[in-house]
């Protein structure tokens, strides 16, 4: 799969022992769009569109968005980064926030507010197509055959699908995948050394856009053991230089997050975030990835996990240790929370690509000849349905969104404002009637909904304020118990409404038919709004 250089031992600093060359024979795209056009094209392109086609069907799926352009709207119209709490009655108003992903918040409210949602998916959309065709190009490559690399991407493309959301992480994953490609440039000698001041450049920037900022200097770090691991596997053509340099990357990268409003605070709330049990209880990604969890993916990740990991035994005297450390790390991240699928599916192709030939064998394209007219009329087919569909299923356009909400099987709104886009459960109508009546009461609610009410509600009333929302470790556990026991429609609801002034409730027949059972009983709430997904009921008081 791969070959090392007969260069002899290097002298500067752009020559080192890990020449790691792919073999000849790899078709550029120059060759892949010029007749006679072969299958090669078809999978040098599903990647990308299986991207855009698979995404572009999907509706907004993360409940969080609103919550974060709520924050962001706020950030833009503060010009500063809100410290402590803001919308939630339920602890003190003067409580500590700590808004970490203050950039990405901010960045998301811009494109919301220049585009709307569908917009900001259409963007969503667009780094991903962009991404898994670096990606497949990238695996290409590494693989010396365009069949297995594309196949390998694909792999992980179904993979970080899932998690590939309109979300603060959605500006964060593709700084991940510019790391790795600094990486394997200096690593297979194709870069100029400054080239490494991207990491912790990188891991500045990244640390103002979501929380798994620690990712860069991990990332770092394992270039740096693969160097010293290259002392005892090629000792005389190791390069004592570069493997301090890169050590050295891995302290700036780690120091360079703190270029943050809230400096080592952050690093702080990170662990706190990852050791608080509310938060991995109640979220499911962060759950450990099991064969049964998540549905489809669990069982997918761990047979492509055994899979690579068999092909780099077979072919241990030739793998490179980079490839070795980078999958096992991300790996028993992704085993410990579900959430690392993300980066598990985008870090696949580029280590599991040189080695998928022990488990895929491509066929003999000599052997095969060059295709005919009609096979090249059905391959060019291929490619431009799988672009063109890829650019037709954006939300940008109305035939999708009309498509979506006449399409029992996507659960969308049916009718604007969001036709198309959102949930059927998005409390629009309820919502909207709180607008036009001035309702202004201490509002309790499904949580997924706070960020949803909270973004519409205080545009036009600022006091508006909510019982939790996506800050799920703001709150104390006593708050998200007594939460759970109001769900639960116990005896006593009436009197945790009374102690926090609760005037009003969007509650979810799906998560609260319980509650909603117990308050219709109740002659002091009324139901003003109903659908089948949730119902507004308001206190009725003299």
């Amino acid at each position: 799969i791969w070959r090392r250089s007969d260069a002899s031992t290097p002298t500067d600093m752009t020559s080192t022992s890990n020449d790691l060359e792919p073999e000849d024979g790899t078709p550029s795209l120059r060759q892949l769009v010029t007749p006679p056009l072969s299958l090669d094209l078809v999978w040098y392109l599903l990647p990308a569109g299986l991207a855009l086609i698979g995404l572009g069907c999907l509706p907004l799926r993360s409940w969080d968005y609103w919550g974060h352009i709520t924050i962001g709207r706020l950030i833009a119209h503060w010009r500063a980064v809100p410290v402590t709490n803001e919308y939630l009655y339920t602890i003190e108003a003067s409580a500590p926030s700590m808004v970490h992903a203050w950039l990405s918040e901010w960045i998301l409210y811009e494109l919301h507010r220049l585009g709307n949602v569908y917009g900001v998916l259409a963007v969503r959309n667009l780094f991903a197509g962009l991404a898994f065709l670096g990606l497949g190009t990238a695996a290409i490559k590494r693989a010396d055959s365009v069949m297995t690399g594309s196949l390998v991407t694909s792999f992980g493309l179904i993979i970080a699908a899932g998690l590939i959301e309109a979300r603060t992480h959605l500006l964060a994953w593709p700084i991940f995948l510019g790391l790795l490609w600094i990486g394997y440039r200096i690593r297979l000698e194709r870069g100029a050394p400054w080239l490494l001041m991207g990491f912790p450049l990188g891991a500045m920037l990244w640390a103002n856009l979501h929380g798994s900022f620690p990712l860069a200097p991990a990332v770092a770090l394992a270039f740096a053991a693969a160097q010293t691991l290259d002392r005892w596997r090629s000792p005389e053509q190791h390069d004592s230089r570069r493997e301090r340099l890169w050590y050295g990357v891995v302290v700036a990268s780690a120091v360079a997050p703190l270029v943050h409003p809230r400096h080592v605070e952050l690093y702080t709330y990170v662990f706190s975030q990852s050791t608080n049990s509310v938060v991995r209880s109640t979220i499911t990604e962060w759950w450990p990835t099991m064969p049964w969890h998540p549905v489809l993916l669990g069982p997918l990740f761990y047979a492509t996990l055994g899979g690579v990991g068999y092909a780099m035994w077979c072919r241990r005297e030739e793998a490179d240790s980079v490839d070795v450390l980078l999958l096992a790390g991300i790996a028993a991240l992704t085993i410990g929370q579900a959430r690392g699928l993300l980066w598990y599916g985008l870090l696949l192709p580029v280590v599991g690509a040189p080695y998928a030939g022990e488990l895929i064998s491509p066929p003999d394209d000599e052997a095969a000849g060059e295709p005919g007219r009609l096979a090249q009329a059905v391959h060019l087919l291929l490619a431009v349905g799988l672009v063109g569909g890829g650019i037709a299923l954006q939300p940008t356009f109305q035939w999708r969104i009309d498509w979506m909400a006449d399409a029992e099987a996507f659960e969308v709104r049916s009718a604007y404002p969001l036709k198309g886009i959102v949930p059927d459960e998005t409390p629009v109508g309820a919502m909207q009637l709180m607008r036009r009546q001035g309702i202004r009461s201490r509002l309790y609610h499904d949580h997924r909904f706070a960020g949803f009410l909270l973004f519409h509600l205080t545009e036009e009333h600022p006091e508006q304020r909510v019982f939790v929302d996506h800050r799920i470790e703001l709150p104390p556990a006593s708050v998200w118990e007594t939460y759970h026991a109001l769900n639960r429609g116990e005896s006593n609801w009436q009197d945790l409404f009374d102690r926090y002034d609760v005037g009003a409730a969007v509650l979810s027949f799906q998560r609260q038919r319980a509650l909603i059972e117990s308050m219709r009983s109740n002659e002091r709430w009324r139901t003003v709004h109903e659908t089948d997904d949730y119902v507004l009921l308001l206190e009725w008081r003299d």
